[in-house]
């Protein structure tokens, strides 16, 4: 998966139309990273167990083929095409600099405990 923190895709934006680049742009943050990876690597920002992992089969029988295909496809892209036409670049390169954010705002919120 590429992901993308929503400040840096809020920047793009406004990057895109204050420097009038005309096209359709993705914007991205520079490590893709599988589903699992992501959900340990949050569950333990958050203080939570690691996600159970179930084996293929089951899961397809649980949720269907449509959902694991949906999480366990690679759908990486890039946005170095816009880095490279325009002064964009992104305040979280990656979802690991984005999420302690996120925690803390969903703690101040009292999302989070």
């Amino acid at each position: 998966w590429s992901l993308i923190h929503i400040d840096d895709a809020a920047s793009a934006f406004a990057t895109a139309a204050l420097e009038d680049l005309p096209g359709i742009w993705h914007v991205v943050d520079d490590m893709p990273v599988k589903t699992g990876d992501f959900l340990n690597y949050f569950a333990g920002r958050i203080g939570a167990q690691q996600p159970y992992r179930f084996p293929v089969w089951l899961a397809r029988f649980l949720a269907g083929s449509y959902a694991v295909e949906f999480f366990t496809a690679s759908n990486n892209t890039s946005s170095a095409k816009l880095k490279a036409a325009s002064s964009w670049s992104p305040k979280y390169p990656t979802y690991r600099e984005g999420i302690p954010e996120v925690v803390r705002d969903w703690k101040a919120e009292g999302f989070l405990l």
